[in-house]
């Protein structure tokens, strides 16, 4: 994984690099929605049964969902909203964010 966030069901953390990534637990509805919304998605255009599954237990499966970030990703994601909240936007927001990563 280069950038981006994975969704992982039923990870099992000896797979995992925790020198490079993050492990946690999803607690947002609305990262919830997003996962849900793109199984459905998924659903809709394969017809898979996994899916189906996991969308017809929503309940019981959402629960069981693990969010796999890398470090340098997640900290570009804080110097970014750092930058939009000291009033910067766009590319400017985003090399101030790039600058400020490399301080570190």
């Amino acid at each position: 994984m280069s950038g981006g966030v994975a969704y992982i069901l039923d990870f099992d953390e000896i797979y995992c690099n925790k020198s490079l990534v993050l492990l946690e637990k999803i607690e947002s509805e609305e990262e919830l929605k997003e996962i849900k919304d793109m199984i459905g998605k998924h659903v809709e255009f394969t017809g898979s049964p996994l899916g189906k599954k996991v969308l017809d237990d929503w309940k019981g499966y959402s629960l069981r969902f693990s969010k796999v970030i890398p470090k340098d990703y997640k900290r570009m994601l804080k110097n970014i909203d750092k930058a939009h909240k000291a009033g910067l936007s766009g590319e400017e927001a985003l090399m101030v964010a790039f600058e400020e990563h490399f301080k570190n």
